[in-house]
């Protein structure tokens, strides 16, 4: 019976020792990972982390100490509380776990895979939104890579809202009395207009846009500035004038509404879903 016994044995050993090889080489990552964050050097956090810069964002670090090393589904789990002193002299420390495994390319040394908690995906408004219209749920336990797909893949449903909003305030938010005549001479451009917001919403910052046309149809100046400076409110309109200078030989001149970028995706943020728009992707 001894003998039977001798060769599990041996194999545990070996498995122990592989076990306790991988687990040191995992936490050997996991510091270089740290040291390359801290020196911003892109080469190297890549090499030790490959899909890091899908994350958007990291947790900044002073120091870290391992709390723990375990191997859980294929992954050898090495566990840091990650600490940090803001600029305010507030200290934060962060429990985050990484998720190693070897890399195929060189046997014997460690990748970090994935992660949990290198970043504040909760306090972000896109990991919001993705949450909003039910990429994410509420309550879930993904990893970091897992959440910045899901995010990724929200997007392109805040890429359809975004064309809609700009296709809905076209008609909702427009230009009236449109016109415009030369200066005192005729390299300059005086216009006026009335901007009217038919939205149920109101704007903090509307732009206008101008193109002079020369009679074969070339563009001969383009021109931009504010509708206004303060708030257009839903339901008002505001008169405005424009004035261009160098418009060389224009014969006609067209106006359009410009949007901020930011101001509008705001408001797709901060409007309300039912949680099932993931759907309209599929």
């Amino acid at each position: 019976m001894k003998y039977f016994l001798f060769f599990p044995l041996i194999a545990l050993l070996a498995l122990t020792a592989c076990n306790s090889a991988g687990k040191q080489a995992s936490e050997k990552t996991v510091q270089d990972f740290y040291a390359a964050l801290r020196k911003e050097d892109s080469t190297k956090i890549k090499q030790f982390y490959p899909d890091f810069e899908k994350l958007g964002g990291y947790y900044k670090s002073e120091k870290i100490e391992i709390l723990s090393t375990e191997e859980n589904e294929g992954f050898i789990e090495v566990k840091v509380s990650n600490s940090f002193t803001n600029l305010n002299g507030e200290k934060f420390d962060q429990e985050i776990t990484y998720l190693c495994k070897e890399n195929k390319k060189k046997p014997g040394s460690y990748i970090i895979a994935d992660s949990k908690g290198i970043y504040a995906f909760d306090e972000t408004r896109e990991y919001q939104f993705a949450v909003q219209t039910g990429f994410i749920p509420k309550k879930n336990d993904l990893t970091d890579q897992q959440k910045a797909a899901k995010i990724l893949k929200s997007q392109d449903l805040l890429e359809i809202l975004f064309k809609e909003k700009m296709e809905s305030l076209r008609k909702e938010v427009v230009i009236e009395n449109w016109g415009w005549e030369y200066g005192y001479t005729e390299t300059y451009a005086n216009g006026h207009g009335t901007v009217v917001n038919r939205s149920n919403e109101d704007f903090g910052t509307l732009k206008f846009q101008l193109t002079f046309v020369a009679q074969d149809g070339s563009v001969t100046k383009t021109d931009d500035g504010y509708l206004g400076y303060d708030t257009l409110r839903s339901g008002a309109s505001r008169d405005f004038t424009t004035i261009s200078s160098d418009i060389g030989n224009a014969v006609k001149a067209y106006i359009q509404i410009e949007y901020d970028s930011f101001e509008l995706l705001e408001k797709i943020y901060a409007a309300r879903y039912k949680g099932n728009e993931f759907r309209l992707l599929k």
